[in-house]
C-alpha cells in the first residue's frame, strides 16, 4: 500500500510538471533588443541587410536578415521591411514592418522610429507572435543602421 501511494503521489508531481509548451499554452515575455545592421546586397528599388545584435529570448543574434524596399523622396521617408532574426540555438522567428525616417543630419543619416510585428518561428517559436516597437538612427551613405526593439513575444 505504502508503494501504492508513493506512486500515486509521483504521478502526481509530474502532472504538475509537464512543461506549458507540452501542455499548449502560449506565454506573452516581454522582448528587448539592441542590433546592428549592414547592408550586403543592394538592388534597384531594395536592400539585403544583415542583421546582428542581441535580444532576450534570442541570446545573441547572428545569421539573420532584412530585405527593405528603399524610401524614396520626398519625406516622409517610410522603409518597409522582413527578414528572418535567428537565435543563438539556431531557432528563429519572421517579422515584416515599416520605419518612419527622418534625415537629420545630409545627405542621408537621421533617426528612425517604426514598428516590427513578429509572425512566425521555429523550433520554440513555433507559432509565435509578437510586436516591438523599434527606434535607432541610420546611414543610408554608410549603408548602417542601428536600432533597439521593445515589445513583447508570445510562445
Amino acid at each position: 500500500m505504502k508503494t501504492l501511494k508513493v506512486i500515486l503521489l509521483l504521478c502526481i508531481m509530474l502532472g504538475f510538471a509537464v512543461n506549458a509548451k507540452s501542455q499548449g499554452k502560449q506565454v506573452e515575455r516581454p522582448l528587448k533588443g539592441s542590433f546592428f545592421a549592414r547592408v550586403v546586397e543592394t538592388y534597384p528599388t531594395t536592400e539585403v541587410l544583415s542583421i546582428t545584435g542581441i535580444a532576450t529570448h534570442f541570446g545573441i543574434v547572428r545569421n539573420s536578415e532584412m530585405t527593405m524596399v528603399r524610401p524614396t523622396p520626398p519625406p516622409p521617408l517610410v522603409g518597409t521591411f522582413s527578414g528572418i532574426m535567428m537565435a543563438a540555438n539556431g531557432d528563429y522567428v519572421n517579422f515584416y514592418g515599416y520605419s518612419n525616417m527622418t534625415i537629420t543630419t545630409p545627405p542621408a543619416a537621421g533617426t528612425m522610429t517604426g514598428k516590427v510585428y513578429i509572425t512566425s518561428g521555429t523550433g520554440r517559436f513555433t507559432g509565435c507572435t509578437g510586436e516591438a516597437e523599434m527606434t535607432g538612427t541610420f546611414d543610408m551613405v554608410a549603408d548602417w543602421a542601428m536600432f533597439t526593439l521593445d515589445g513583447s513575444i508570445t510562445y
